[in-house]
């Protein structure tokens, strides 16, 4: 049993599912070696034998091998059986280890607050993401099923009745296999046994087996011993664009917006919008069942060189208060930062399942039209009032790059022209996707949906205004698309303070944007910051029945304290690029850069990593008061050490660039690691003093890998922690609290004891065998 326990147990290591690298390399910086151990039993004991084949071919091992030791069929089946239990007793073991930890670390008092949880959980490494991990192994299978639970009636029997009763079903296949194996395998024994029956007599009569009991309670007892020794040590982002409030309109609606703001750190956004009631989502039937009662679907896809769209993040802040933060909002950040595309339907007071039903089939009408793959994620119901929205997200492993395409053929150039045409243009430039050029946008929010706009504003009330504003008035169905492109610091204040917003330099496209003849309302806004306000140049133009809704519509949009120059023009009108650029007057940050970096960023446990950090001053004025805070670096890994150094630095003062090149400060220090898994360093900051102004700026963040450890490894250092879990077992008993140690230290020096014991007896009984028969001879 010993020989299978081992065997099982090394196997099952080695067999470790590519599936659940997601996982490890996630959470193992936290849990430790623990985790791929429990993840490892789970697969071998819960895993699919008619899906993994490897796993088919493990226990017919295991049980082929036990059967052809023993050759008994009864005691070969009880043997082998026996050892597939006690790779749960394994499990046990490595989930207590698992609890333990994430009770120390505040994770079992925040189960109730799911929001919180995620704020003190590590980001999902990169190129990580939920769909990958909802694909691995078992746990798709059984997020499957949970899926189908509403939210509101998982209680912990619901759960764990769940779990176990989708999971039984593998293990009897186990158990069958086993039970098979063990049976051919006691067979093929005894065939070879009477086979070669002569020779293993004759080495039996020269060394017989000695016994220590008189009776078969040795076996039993050695049974008992060996098994105990083995276990022993064993929602969508609309605000991306501006904003016309409209009412009245008939069968036809279709408005365009192009918004450029700029930030006052330099950041820049080129924000789009068109809603189209006819032609973005064609041959749709808006009025079929699976529409009914939905307020809104929207599919967002995001793509990013470094970081998340800040869009995401405002929206966030945006929400109104019903919004169940503990699921969306303090977490969405988390979905986006694991996964390029979401889809997102919102229903109104319809039962849970039937909200399901029908957001199926919409993702599906969604998937048809943009060739993105929709899986379901969660779904769950929120009162608000009298009234409960049902809200369902589906994930995607359709990246960016994929799905952008896709959902760009869908702008209306051919039937709308006007504003279609020119982010069509600018987009097959390049300019706006990340990564394609070298002055491409870093990151990039696409938006494609669906809504109801009196519905959505009943909803929403006043809690996203920007979204509010632009709906129209209506209960009749539209689509929408819009895109969000973020430029960073593209705007620096030295050696001049004086700046232009200029959309030809920013695209690289000359041509004049045309409004559409068609359009009920087109808007260009550009805002620029002055001051302590903003100045807002805006060209717009509308159908008859609007025109007198825009100025009321911006005025109340950007506040009496902007500066708001507005200009009206006819519908289809060409609008050069020179007469929407703006000239302003803004002290921005210096054009300073920093960046983190690592000696290694593939190590070995507890290897020691140089973490290197270079302010750079690129700029013509100089810099006072750096102060640099790294702290958070490590903030998710409580069992990271700062080996040398500090995570803190400040300097007085960074030169301005010369001709030789850019001024640069350098701070190091020295970290270790001694988990295995991907650790997510975060960004660095800092702040410093630019001619009495503060400013703040960011480094990158940088992942470190550290390799697992090998099996003997977790052989040498899992028997002190099999000790420690079990002596922490031991004293859950309250009569035994605060002696588990001393407990398990006397079970196994008892057990040593018996078979020492057993073992000199027969040694003694061999030896008084061995020269009888010399003697005989």
């Amino acid at each position: 049993m010993f020989i299978c326990c081992f065997l099982t147990f090394s196997l099952a290591f080695m067999l470790f599912p590519i599936g659940f690298n997601v996982i490890v390399s996630w959470l193992s910086p936290l849990f430790g070696t623990s985790l791929r151990i429990a993840l490892s039993q789970i697969f071998v004991l819960l895993g699919d034998p008619f899906v993994y084949s490897s796993l088919l071919i493990l226990w017919i091992t295991v049980g082929f091998l036990g059967g052809l030791i023993l050759r008994k069929r009864i005691g070969s089946i009880l043997i082998t059986v026996s050892v597939y239990v006690s790779q749960f007793l394994i499990l046990a073991l490595a989930g207590f280890n698992i609890y333990k930890i994430a009770s120390n670390l505040g994770f079992i008092d925040l189960l109730s607050s799911p929001s919180n949880l995620f704020n003190i959980m590590p980001p999902m490494p990169a190129g990580s993401s939920i769909s990958a991990l909802l694909s691995a192994p078992i746990i798709g299978d059984l997020a499957g099923t949970l899926t189908n639970i509403q939210l509101s009636s998982i209680n912990p029997s619901t759960l764990i009745t769940t779990i176990v009763s989708s999971m039984l079903p593998n293990a009897a296949k186990n158990i069958i296999i086993i039970i098979l194996a063990s049976f051919i395998g006691c067979e093929v024994g005894k065939f070879l046994y009477n086979s070669f029956r002569p020779q293993i007599n004759r080495l039996r009569s020269i060394f017989p087996k000695p016994s220590f009991f008189s009776t078969g309670t040795s076996k039993k007892s050695c049974m008992i011993l060996s098994t105990f020794g083995v276990t022993l040590l064993l929602f969508g982002s609309l605000l991306t664009t501006s904003i016309i409030y409209v009412s009245g309109f008939s069968s036809s609606y279709y408005a365009e917006y192009l918004f450029t703001p700029i930030h006052p750190n330099g950041d820049v956004y080129v924000r789009t919008a068109i809603l189209d009631n006819q032609n973005i989502l064609k041959n749709i039937d808006f009025t079929g069942e699976e529409f009914q009662k939905c307020i809104s679907a929207i599919l967002i896809t995001h793509g990013s060189s470094t970081s998340i769209n800040p869009d995401i993040t405002l929206l966030l802040d945006s929400l109104p208060t019903w919004v169940p933060r503990d699921v969306i909002s303090q977490n969405i950040e988390a979905y986006f930062s694991s996964t390029d595309t979401l889809f997102i339907a919102i229903y109104d007071d319809i039962d849970l399942s039937i909200a399901d039903t029908r957001a199926a089939q919409v993702a599906n009408l969604f998937s048809s039209k943009t060739g993105v793959n929709l899986s379901p994620l969660i779904s769950f119901q929120q009162s608000i009032g009298e009234s409960y929205e049902s809200i369902i997200i589906y994930s995607s492993i359709t990246p960016f790059s994929s799905a952008e395409e896709g959902i760009i053929s869908l702008l209306p150039v051919d039937e709308r022209n006007g504003l279609c045409d020119w982010i069509s243009t600018v987009w097959d430039g390049g300019v706006l996707s990340p990564g394609r050029l070298e002055n491409s946008a870093e990151s990039t929010l696409i938006v494609l949906g669906y809504g109801e706009s009196n519905k959505i504003r009943s909803l929403l009330g006043d809690g996203l205004g920007l979204i509010t504003d632009f709906l129209p008035v209506t209960d009749m169905p539209f689509a929408y698309l819009t895109l969000s492109s973020y430029f960073p610091k593209v705007y620096h204040s030295s050696p001049i303070v004086n700046h232009q917003l200029d959309l030809t330099e920013l695209t690289g496209l000359n041509d004049p944007i045309i409004f559409s003849p068609q359009s009920n309302i087109s808007a260009i806004i550009n805002v620029v910051p002055e001051g302590n306000t903003s100045l807002i140049k805006v060209i717009t133009t509308a159908s008859e029945e609007f025109a007198d809704q825009i100025s009321e519509s911006l005025t109340a949009m950007f506040g009496s304290t902007s500066s708001v120059q507005i200009n009206t023009v006819s519908l289809g009108t060409t609008i050069a690029l020179d007469d929407i650029t703006v000239d302003f007057t803004f002290r921005f940050p210096l054009k300073l850069k920093i960046e983190k970096s690592i000696t290694l960023d593939e190590v070995n446990r507890y290897q020691q990593i140089t973490v290197t950090i270079k302010v750079i001053n690129d700029d013509v004025d100089p810099a006072e008061n750096i102060h640099l805070d790294d702290s958070a670096s490590l903030h998710y890994y409580p069992n990271a050490k700062v080996v040398s150094g500090s995570l803190t630095k400040n300097w007085e003062y960074i030169p301005n660039a010369t001709a030789s090149g850019p001024s640069v400060l350098e701070h190091t220090y020295i970290i270790s690691l001694d988990k295995e898994g991907i650790y997510t360093l975060n960004a660095a900051s800092i702040t410093y003093t630019y001619k009495t102004a503060e400013f703040t700026d960011s480094s990158n963040s940088i992942n470190v890998k550290v390799r697992p450890p090998s099996l003997f490894q977790v052989y040498l250092e899992g028997i002190p922690q099999v000790w420690n879990s079990l002596s922490t077992m031991i004293e859950l008993i309250p009569i035994f609290k605060g002696n588990g140690s001393i407990i398990l230290a006397t079970i196994v020096f008892i057990s040593v004891a018996i078979l020492l014991l057993m073992e000199t007896n027969n040694r003694v009984k061999l030896r008084s065998l061995f020269f009888k028969k010399i003697k005989e001879n």
